[in-house]
């Protein structure tokens, strides 16, 4: 089978077999690219700014799902950046206000149920491109979706109480991805 094609590039005749030796050429140099075999593990990031109450996590390339714990007792602002692998992550939090979550081609699970916000209103800003997000909040929270999206979808699991809970506003962009909240 061959097909005809006169482009740009004057190649007149493409077959079955060049495309797929093209195919291989470029599926083995983009494995070479992003080659898992420089990294064994996580590398993880902490920075703890004690004087801002601000807790920093940053995880790049891991080969299987890690699962951390974000200890940020005494901190108001948690920050948690996730590139090109599976994460689990633990918040736990006496006096959150603000959570930062930086997700790029990446799988992540977020659970929020070690979390306090004693001030009744807290912030989940979320900047996820290429990748599939999983946010597991207390089913007492008042979640106020804010969240602009592009050729993503968005689901709900799980049953809401009508409690006298925290209103946390969900802010921030997902393009190309997946989000699912699942109240806990």
């Amino acid at each position: 089978m061959t097909m005809i094609w006169e482009g740009p590039f004057g190649i007149e005749q493409l077959d079955t077999g060049t495309i797929l030796i093209a195919a291989l050429l470029i599926w083995a140099g983009l494995s070479i690219m992003f080659s898992r075999h420089h990294h064994i593990g996580a590398h993880v990031d902490y920075h703890v700014n004690h004087h801002h109450n601000v807790i920093d996590a940053e995880e790049d390339f891991n080969e299987d799902t890690e699962t951390i714990t974000e200890d940020a007792t005494d901190a108001e602002e948690i920050n948690v950046s996730i590139r090109m692998t599976q994460s689990v992550r633990y918040i736990q939090a006496t006096n959150l206000k603000t959570a930062n979550i930086y997700v790029s081609m990446a799988g992540a699970k977020i659970y929020f149920d070690d979390v306090d916000i004693p001030s009744g209103t807290a912030t989940i800003n979320l900047d996820a491109s290429l990748s599939g997000v999983e946010l597991y909040i207390p089913d007492e929270w008042h979640l106020i979706n804010q969240l602009d999206s592009s050729l993503s979808g968005l689901d709900e699991s799980g049953n809401r109480v009508d409690a006298d809970g925290p209103t946390v506003y969900l802010k921030g962009k997902l393009n190309l991805g997946g989000l699912t909240i699942i109240y806990i």
